[in-house]
């Protein structure tokens, strides 16, 4: 943890606590998360928990962001690459919210991967706080713009 339990991404803090954890069994479709990933879904905890098809995840998706976050979804499947992506969650009555989420797949059987996970974490202003420079890079995520 960096200072006190937040995570640097790209010069902002996000609390710890805001960060969603997700895996996605691929050869089932199988998408699952914890607790934060399921308030960021606005899909019932249990029921992620126990896994959802990744379609029902991209179903929540703000219709301009869906074709994106899958076509980037596909390119870190295929040419094993992270998927790093900003998108909009609608959560009903013209409501959205921005969220980043960064996924690594793994666990190549026939040349393509079986597994995937990382995080997810809702951006909003008031989570969100200039970072200080790091000064231990083992303890940070830094991402990069593509």
């Amino acid at each position: 943890m960096l200072d006190g339990g937040s995570i640097a991404l790209e010069n902002v803090r996000v609390p710890a606590e805001s960060l969603g954890l997700c895996w996605w069994d691929m050869v089932t479709n199988k998408f699952c998360g914890d607790a934060e990933v399921a308030r960021i879904f606005a899909i019932d905890a249990e029921e992620l928990k126990s896994g959802v098809p990744v379609e029902a995840l991209l179903g929540c998706l703000h219709a301009s962001d869906r074709k994106r976050i899958a076509k980037s979804l596909h390119t870190a499947i295929i040419q094993d690459t992270v998927c790093r992506e900003s998108y909009r969650v609608h959560l009903g009555k013209g409501r959205y919210r921005e969220v980043l989420s960064v996924l690594r797949c793994f666990g190549y059987s026939e040349g393509l991967p079986t597994n995937c996970t990382g995080f997810i974490c809702e951006l909003q202003a008031s989570d969100m706080q200039p970072a200080p420079p790091p000064q231990n890079w083992t303890n940070v995520v830094r991402l990069q713009r593509g």
